[in-house]
């Protein structure tokens, strides 16, 4: 946590010497008492829930990026500002919420996990003077984020592809972030796919790719399994959130052949053994974090790609009890 230093003088007066001076004197020991340097305040906006189902996860996204801060404190110090962490909450309006955070001079990156979810966050953050930062680095456009859209849910269905699937169904789909049309997606995907079909039109050979939020996913799924749909389960990044889970407890339904898909990298282990929170979800937003404090301070990267190429997307599976676990087939 960065600590700024208070400033405090005590000035003397004695009652015999006129007003006028008396006057001359305080402003002389005021002035003396201004700190000799300022340094710039610089923000990191940080775009999360922390109102409704989901703010367990915001409150722990901003946890980590103030931890991220805190463990650059030494680098930060040695430079020219103060770096703070703004949070502003996106659950009842996020393209309201991104014209606030980026209204805020000061803000000169942007933290939005959920802008792979949202296009509109990253539309409006391209039109200020802010830059969107993510895992992959700083994204100028809302087109780049649908690009890792694109890669993200490309290596789910490789993996759906590589267990037997031979279709993909795209459910709570709200965004065009896979193209436009089926043959967009389709080549996107490299699999042939069917869009939010009947439950009855699902064939056993098919994989779920669940694009909506976690709430809704988990009674997507409840649906399915009481139908007897017994298909693979894909989600995002937002597959780690513990509504999800919890939902799917309260339905009393297993999580056999649930799965869901995030970036990661091979330094997440020994990162959660001395953080807290220590989830995928809080691992990613540190790690972006950082990239946002080598971008406001113009060093590179904070800490160094790893040998095997860094970022990579992580697979992980559900468990009985509803914890995440690595998925290695």
């Amino acid at each position: 946590m960065l600590s700024v230093q208070r400033w405090s003088c005590i000035g003397n007066r004695s009652r015999s010497f006129s007003t006028w001076f008396f006057l001359f004197i305080t402003a002389l020991t005021v002035s003396s008492c201004i700190a000799p340097s300022t340094k710039a305040v610089v923000k990191i906006g940080l775009l999360a829930s922390f109102e409704g189902l989901y703010r367990s996860t915001g409150y722990n996204a901003l946890a980590a990026m103030r931890a991220a801060i805190a463990d650059h404190e030494a680098q930060i110090d040695r430079s020219e500002m103060i770096i703070l962490p703004l949070a502003i909450d996106l659950s009842l309006d996020p393209k309201r919420a991104a014209e606030k955070i980026v209204a805020d001079p000061a803000v000169k990156v942007v933290i939005a996990p959920a802008a792979l979810n949202t296009p509109e966050i990253a539309s409006v953050i391209a039109t200020s003077d802010a830059k969107l930062v993510t895992a992959l680095g700083v994204i100028k456009n809302a087109q780049s984020v649908a690009e890792m859209s694109i890669s993200l849910w490309a290596e789910v269905a490789q993996m759906a592809r590589r267990n037997g699937a031979d279709r993909l169904v795209l459910a709570g789909l709200a965004s065009d972030s896979l193209g436009q049309d089926t043959s967009d997606r389709e080549k996107a995907l490299r699999l042939p796919i069917i869009i939010d079909p009947d439950l009855a039109a699902i064939q056993p050979l098919d994989a779920v790719l669940w694009f909506g939020n976690p709430a809704e996913g988990a009674a997507y799924l409840n649906s399915l399994r009481s139908a007897g749909i017994d298909v693979p389960f894909w989600m995002g990044p937002m597959g780690g959130e513990t509504v999800f889970a919890d939902r799917l407890l309260a339905y009393s339904q297993t999580f056999d052949g649930v799965y869901w898909a995030t970036w990661s990298d091979e330094g997440y282990d020994a990162w959660a053994v001395t953080h807290q929170p220590a989830d995928p979800a809080a691992y990613l937003v540190y790690r972006t974090t950082e990239l946002a404090i080598a971008e406001v301070m113009g060093t590179g990267a904070a800490s160094t790609a790893k040998a095997d190429g860094g970022w990579r997307i992580q697979l992980y599976a559900l468990t009985p009890d509803g914890r995440s676990i690595p998925y290695r087939p």
